[in-house]
């Protein structure tokens, strides 16, 4: 069906300036000889056998974003066409806030799917996971239905999920762990969650520091350089920077809190199709550069908090617990399309990593690797959403729910309720074992005595 999207599409776009006559290859110096030959023949046919033989007459219109929608999809997830906004007057009047996650929008199914829901939102806490699918919508206050097949763009999608400030919504959900559907009401609301989340002394013996750094808002720096302040008022000596679930949009300065950490090294690389490589660096105004360091990071760890954590790594200045990251570090870069007022988004370059990994597609792979199931990640985000600090504290050895021989959560029956964060269970492990080998003094080897040699 994709295929079919495509290639009607495509035909449109490409040949509705040329008629359905045959085009001719014509090879020049710029190889537009072989973009006709191998790509525009094939279509103009194409195109030739549509207006021939198809049932029914072709919108060039609606099939010309169909091509555009399609062709953008084989490139990468994140190039895209953004049909042209709604017309003025006909969006709702007066303040609009969002429903507290970030969506995308398939063209092909015609459904939106969740992209983003960050700890301290109603979404989160509802244990909301990107991939979940909104198969429909109700207003609670009006009863309107808006269903997934009623939806044409993303256009449509944002406005059906959008709304004022303390209005409730429901909306119909399909999660991709266990295909069952939820029903979760949510209100919107104008407060944005805090880039950190929590910040305590996971052991006070060891002096070992936790902060959750949960997203990028616009103050994260100052949050993030008040929570360390606060764990050094504390004597901390270790620390454990919690990185899961954090979907890596910069919508503040991120590279300042890779800053904290990284002294004057490169923190990323950018490469591009042209043009040399760029090389970002860290100031190092505020590092904490001799601060032993864990890193928990997860399937759903994703852009700038990627690229940070694959610095610490590369610097050899932090230990990656958890999961392999998501893999979507990249610059996108939108321009206005020719033949309407829509938006073309297409990737442009990618982060890599100090050492010149690539993240895009394919991830940090952690030192210490404790993979969850989708669904024991769900009930890690509901775990983690309780609101009660200490409740993010490891439960002891043997009490909390049961392990497998991994080390991963049991799912059998007759295990406890109680959730354990197994993952930063781990983590507190390999720290403390870091920080005793580091306070144990090596064993010093006697000196021995010089051989006298008589005369």
């Amino acid at each position: 069906m994709r295929k079919r999207t495509i290639l009607i599409g495509l035909f449109v776009g490409l040949v509705m300036g040329l008629g359905f006559s045959s085009v001719r290859a014509r090879p020049d110096q710029n190889g537009n000889g072989k973009l006709e030959a191998e790509f525009l023949e094939p279509v103009a046919w194409l195109a030739e056998q549509i207006g021939k033989r198809y049932v029914e007459p072709v919108d060039h219109k609606t099939l010309l974003v169909g091509a555009c929608q399609g062709t953008l999809s084989k490139l990468d997830p994140y190039c895209e066409y953004r049909p042209p906004k709604a017309p003025a007057g006909s969006e709702p009047e007066g303040e609009l806030v969002g429903p507290g996650f970030e969506i995308r929008f398939d063209p092909i199914r015609k459904a939106p799917f969740i992209e983003e829901s960050v700890r301290g939102t109603a979404a989160f806490q509802q244990g909301l996971l990107p991939g979940d699918a909104i198969l429909e919508v109700r207003e609670e206050s009006t009863g309107e239905v808006t269903e997934r097949t009623d939806l044409a763009d993303l256009h449509d999608a944002v406005k059906m999920l959008w709304g004022k400030p303390g209005t409730e919504f429901t909306i119909t959900v399909l999660q991709l762990d266990d295909q069952k559907k939820r029903e979760i009401t949510l209100e919107r609301k104008t407060e944005a969650p805090p880039g950190v989340s929590v910040v305590e002394m996971l052991d006070p013996q060891l002096k070992i520091g936790y902060v959750h750094l949960s997203c990028f808002s616009e103050a994260v720096a100052a949050e993030l350089k008040a929570a360390m302040r606060e764990l050094e008022e504390q004597g901390v000596e270790g620390l454990i920077l919690d990185m899961r679930f954090n979907p890596g949009r910069p919508l503040g300065d991120a590279r300042a809190c890779g800053e904290l950490f990284l002294h004057g090294k490169v923190l990323t690389r950018i490469k591009g199709r042209t043009g040399p490589e760029t090389v970002v660096r860290t100031p190092g105004e505020e590092s904490r550069e001799g601060l032993p360091m864990v890193v928990l990071v997860n399937r759903f760890t994703a852009g700038w908090a990627e690229v940070i954590t694959a610095a610490l790594h590369d610097h050899k200045r932090a230990i990656l617990v958890g999961e392999r990251t998501f893999g979507s570090a990249s610059i996108r870069e939108p321009f206005a399309s020719t033949f309407d007022d829509g938006t073309i988004v297409l990737t442009t370059a990618r982060y890599c990593s100090p050492n010149g990994n690539v993240i895009e597609g394919k991830g940090v792979e952690p030192d210490v690797e404790l993979e969850l199931s989708r669904q024991d990640s769900r009930k890690l985000a509901l775990y983690m959403s309780n609101g009660a600090v200490e409740s993010h504290k490891p439960t002891q050895t043997g009490q909390g729910q049961q392990t497998g021989s991994d080390g991963s959560p049991s799912t059998e029956e007759g295990a406890d309720e109680e959730f354990r964060d197994v993952q930063l269970e781990r983590a507190l492990e390999v720290l403390t074992k870091e920080l005793t080998e580091l306070r144990t003094p090596a064993t010093a080897v006697p000196e021995t005595a010089a051989p006298v040699i008589s005369e």
